[in-house]
């Protein structure tokens, strides 16, 4: 265990170092995205509104929040609702178009040997309770939040047609060097963060082939998107204990490692980093006096 323990440190700070990576090139990356529709966004208001972002689809389902909060940061710094709304959609079809090129290569170099792996740790009867409870709980959210959808496009359609056609107008704009830097950025990305898992794994006494973790590690990045409860957290961690990342020996403290490394780290990064930049702002609303509260005199 002594000469175990200053390797996983060492690999701890490795894990955070990519994470770090992970959060400037996407940072740069939304700035170039912002910038190439014709508005103007500094990069470290490009590093805060990411590193919000962060923490707000860390907390949120589906990291619903995190969108949200970007939009509202890149309000903050000067860029319209077009551009913002042309920016996150030419963004998102990026990094999703990617993540699907990979995962399929991923599946198929080595989705046999990963399955023959990880079916010897699940047990069929606790995971079609667990799928169970997490369709459940999914459609019960979906429902929710496709109710109040319907109520606020049927209250303000007009608003949303008049900003998806400005959208569509600002879209034409995007010069295709900008959309090539923005794939090469987009696949930076998540290598450095599908590396964390892999790169953990080196201090287990019976680590996996590198493909089979490499897989287990896209596996549970893109798997928390689907459930319903904040970063995954809860049905993901189960996975990972029962050997969804074709881990069995260690995959506890692994865990918890590559939870603080994935979800805490980049969380905190983003509480420290609103502070910094919108904290003096959010303290000087709390401070206004609220209009018909005053007592008088």
């Amino acid at each position: 265990m002594a000469i175990r323990a200053p390797v996983s440190v060492g690999l701890i700070v490795a894990g955070a170092a990519l994470m770090v990576a992970d959060l400037i090139v996407r940072s740069y990356r939304l700035r170039q995205l912002v910038r190439g529709f014709g508005e103007m966004v500094s990069l470290g208001h490009a590093l805060a509104l990411t590193a919000v972002g962060d923490t707000a689809a860390t907390v949120t389902p589906w990291r619903i929040g995190g969108e949200i909060a970007r939009v509202a940061g890149a309000r903050r710094a000067g860029a319209s609702y077009a551009g913002i709304a042309a920016a996150l959609t030419t963004e998102g079809a990026v990094v999703y178009g990617l993540a699907l090129i990979v995962g399929c290569a991923l599946a198929a170099a080595a989705g046999a040997d990963w399955w023959s792996v990880v079916s010897r740790h699940i047990a069929l009867q606790s995971w079609s309770t667990a799928i169970a409870g997490v369709v459940l709980g999914a459609a019960i959210v979906v429902g929710l939040m496709a109710m109040l959808a319907r109520r606020a496009l049927t209250r303000s359609r007009s608003r949303w047609w008049t900003l998806l056609t400005q959208t569509a107008r600002v879209f034409r704009q995007l010069p295709v060097r900008v959309v090539c830097s923005c794939a090469a950025l987009s696949l930076f990305s998540l290598v450095a963060r599908l590396a964390v898992l892999p790169l953990l794994t080196v201090a287990l006494p019976d680590a996996p082939s590198l493909r089979l973790t490499t897989l287990g590690s896209f596996t549970l990045l893109y798997g928390q998107l689907l459930m319903p409860t904040p970063s995954g957290l809860g049905p993901v961690d189960v996975a990972f204990t029962y050997g969804a990342a074709g881990i069995d020996e260690g995959a506890l403290g692994l865990l918890v490692r590559w939870r603080l490394l994935t979800t805490v780290m980049p969380a905190v990064i983003g509480v420290v980093v609103g502070v910094l930049f919108y904290g003096r702002e959010v303290l000087g609303l709390l401070r206004r006096p609220t209009p018909g509260l005053e007592l008088d005199r």
